[in-house]
């Protein structure tokens, strides 16, 4: 009789425990969703900032991604040939070849284009 009682309020305690372990897990993790969607929502600001910033930069900026990496890559003289003849005349005979001149021309003054190009 005297076992019977003991194992019944064991149970009754690992149950008190077990409601209670569960009880902090949930208001744990309800304050780490709370402060990983803080994060992840300023981090995704930051980057929408950051990409604005870019297209901004870009539109009032008077260059052009075509000219500039054919500047930067492809001068005589510099010690950067391998990446003009691998990277970069690959890209624009891919260009010559998908678009006229008229329509690089165009594509040289809408930047944004030509970035995705």
């Amino acid at each position: 009789m005297c076992y019977i009682i003991k194992k019944i309020n064991f149970d009754i305690i690992m149950d008190l425990q077990n409601t209670i372990v569960l009880i902090v897990t949930i208001v744990l993790v309800f304050f780490a969703i709370k402060y990983i969607t803080k994060l992840v929502f300023k981090l995704l600001i930051l980057i929408v900032i950051l990409l604005g910033g870019i297209i901004v930069y870009q539109q009032v900026s008077d260059t052009n991604m075509i000219d500039n990496v054919q500047s930067l890559y492809c001068i005589e003289g510099k010690e950067t040939s391998i990446k003009c003849e691998c990277f970069v005349m690959p890209i624009l005979d891919d260009l010559n070849s998908r678009f006229s001149l008229e329509e690089i021309d165009i594509m040289k003054s809408q930047k944004i284009r030509s970035n995705t190009e």
